[in-house]
């Protein structure tokens, strides 16, 4: 998995540490393997990245304490936080937009192939279903639950690591070239490739 620092670094973030609880404690190394990443406090675990996304009622940088001491590691967020002993933040212009980058990113890095699952029925079995062939043989990740919106799609891509041989992206659509958008513009990491599986009931 990717690190703290790369995460900084391809975001073009400021990093802010918070002081190690003890003289002798150590702060979480910014070559700390990064967890999954959270969008919401009262679901985020231990060694989590807590990503504060602004919401049509509530802007997740205000829950960004609830998610420290729910256990993140890390924190992406857009303005001025706490940040606890022994934990980071990346503070970065905009969040939802950071997201996005962070997933170009890590499609840039991936040198698997990328089977993207598209359909208006049927996507979260046929995805299922390619993960289970394929992991039968090979080393590889699909997207968790039925994550296949603009803010799914990154949170997916988030867990391709380079050891995988292929990860199963699972694409929900609302406009026409959204996919393509999503699954990173067609661009593929140094002898990746990507597959594109669509339901045979979708009408083109």
């Amino acid at each position: 998995m990717s690190t703290i620092q790369e995460l900084n670094d391809a975001l073009d973030g400021q990093l802010l540490s918070g002081k190690p609880a003890r003289a002798d404690a150590t702060a979480a190394r910014v070559d700390q393997s990064l967890g999954p990443i959270a969008i919401d406090s009262r679901r985020t675990a231990p060694g989590d990245v807590f990503w504060a996304l602004p919401g049509t009622k509530h802007d997740g940088n205000a829950f960004v304490e609830d998610a420290f001491q729910s256990g993140a590691t890390v924190a992406v967020v857009d303005r001025e936080v706490a940040v606890p002993k022994g934990c980071w933040a990346v503070k970065v212009a905009d969040t939802a937009e950071a997201l996005h980058r962070w997933a170009t990113w890590k499609r840039r890095q991936f040198t698997g192939t990328v089977v993207g699952v598209t359909g208006s029925v049927g996507k979260t079995t046929t995805r299922q279903m390619i993960h289970t062939v394929l992991g039968a043989r090979l080393a590889g990740t699909a997207s968790p639950r039925n994550l296949n919106n603009h803010v799914g799609v990154p949170i997916s891509m988030h867990n391709m690591s380079s050891s995988d041989d292929y990860a199963v992206l699972e694409l929900g659509a609302s406009r026409q070239g959204e996919n393509e958008e999503r699954s990173g513009g067609g661009e593929s990491g140094e002898g990746g490739g990507r597959e594109t599986v669509r339901d045979k009931r979708q009408h083109s």
